[in-house]
């Protein structure tokens, strides 16, 4: 850490490219399994090594400064004996962001449970291996990649906590309605292509009893992995999604308030700590919502928010076009 703290004019020329490797490797392993709020980020830098640029090594510098600050924030997980717990899972894919034109799949899966229980599996960023045409056959592929984890998983799952509800949840209706039907009528050329996969997911959660809904991208948490959101909306699904939180806030008493989930239809128990009392200030106030269950808006926070206001041009005032006439003959008088 020490090497990327001077100014870049005291680094020799071609550090980035000689050390860039090294870097990356070294934060890979937290990135997989105690850091998922780093995971897109390394997962950029490391596609490209091979072919590095100014703009990869400032965001590299920029990612070490930031887990600098951050580096005392801790993954908190809860458990509560006997309680109703479910196996949920968040899928999202962005489409041909990346300069080979392949998009990159991401998901979350959690062990939630209404009294309580709130524990963080698994979280993936991957790119994926094809080409994607379309938004729909992007968060097929990603679907699938998610699917094929949970049955990794699920044994080991029925075999500590008895048959589990499944649920996968996804911003995307057109990959929805293909999960549910196995085929598409708009997207008739995935029949060749992806036609095993869906058949294959359709039979799947037929047989298991999977639930695939809906979900709005404000309230994806997996999100975080596919794209670049605004400060608001990462702090959020970094927060509750993700459930980071800072050491110190960590310590604090969890709060007993009860938040309505839009995505089960009950009540589950607050996710947020409180400094005094049994209840948080979101909870306390009745006028207020407590957003960490979900429900958040469906604002355009994930390209806008980050751009700063200072940045936008002003809008030109509109003046009335005047002739050469006019401007020979001077103000008309009132009279």
């Amino acid at each position: 850490r020490d090497e990327w703290d001077g100014a870049k004019d005291v680094m020799p020329p071609g550090a980035d490219q000689k050390n860039c490797a090294m870097h990356i490797g070294t934060w890979m392993y937290p990135a997989g399994n105690s850091r998922p709020d780093i995971a897109y980020p390394i997962n950029w830098l490391s596609k490209r090594c091979h072919k590095w640029s100014p703009e990869a090594g400032r965001r590299l510098k920029r990612l070490i400064s930031w887990a600098k600050v951050h580096a005392g924030d801790t993954m908190v997980g809860y458990g509560i004996r006997g309680d109703r717990v479910q196996l949920w899972v968040l899928v999202d894919s962005d489409y041909a962001e990346d300069s080979s034109r392949k998009s990159n799949s991401s998901w979350l899966i959690k062990l939630i449970g209404p009294d309580g229980t709130s524990v963080v599996l698994d979280w993936k960023t991957q790119q994926q291996k094809s080409i994607s045409l379309s938004t729909a056959e992007a968060e097929l592929v990603a679907f699938r990649d998610a699917l094929k984890k949970v049955m990794e998983i699920l044994p080991l799952l029925e075999a500590l906590f008895g048959c589990l509800v499944v649920k996968f949840f996804s911003d995307s209706s057109a990959a929805l309605g293909i999960v549910k039907k196995g085929a598409s009528k708009a997207l008739r050329f995935a029949r060749k292509v992806h036609d095993v996969s869906a058949q294959w997911i359709k039979d799947v959660v037929d047989r298991f009893g999977i639930v695939a809904e809906k979900v709005s991208s404000a309230d994806n948490s997996a999100d975080v992995g596919t794209k670049v959101l605004g400060e608001k909306c990462r702090a959020h699904h970094i927060r509750y999604g993700q459930q980071m939180v800072p050491k110190d806030e960590a310590r604090l008493p969890r709060c007993k308030g009860r938040c309505y989930s839009p995505h089960a239809g009950e009540t589950f128990r607050c996710l947020q700590h409180t400094k005094g009392g049994d209840l948080c200030d979101d909870c306390k106030d009745p006028s207020t919502m407590c957003l960490c269950q979900g429900g958040r808006p469906s604002l355009k926070c994930d390209r806008t928010e980050y751009i700063d206001e200072q940045f936008r041009k002003p809008a030109k005032k509109k003046t009335a076009k005047l002739s050469r006439r006019h401007l020979a003959e001077g103000p008309v008088s009132a009279n």
